[in-house]
């Protein structure tokens, strides 16, 4: 998944089937994606979720359609510094 992280080995770095670090991994695809990005599923991602109301609950969609699986707590957006924002994605999965 992205980004691609190594291990001290230098070996691909992995998460395992079905955790939280994986749904985690995907969520934030989700959010970094626009909507028609992908040719093949249109649908998947939203306009930056940082700056409206709808793209957060584009984002929401997503997660719902694309992942069953996982349940979305809260979506928050926290202001930082030099106009900079992130976005906080809590999450529970049905496993």
């Amino acid at each position: 998944m992205f980004p691609i992280k190594f291990n001290a080995d230098k070996s691909l770095a992995k998460h395992a089937s079905d955790s939280s670090e994986q749904y985690g991994q995907f969520l934030s695809f989700a959010a970094q994606t626009v909507p028609g990005e992908l040719p093949l599923t249109p649908s998947f991602g939203c306009q930056d979720p940082t700056f409206s109301e709808s793209a957060k609950r584009q984002l929401v969609f997503t997660a719902v359609s694309f992942f069953p699986e996982v349940e979305l707590v809260d979506v928050q957006i926290i202001d930082g510094e030099e106009g900079q924002s992130m976005i906080d994605i809590s999450f529970d999965t049905r496993t």
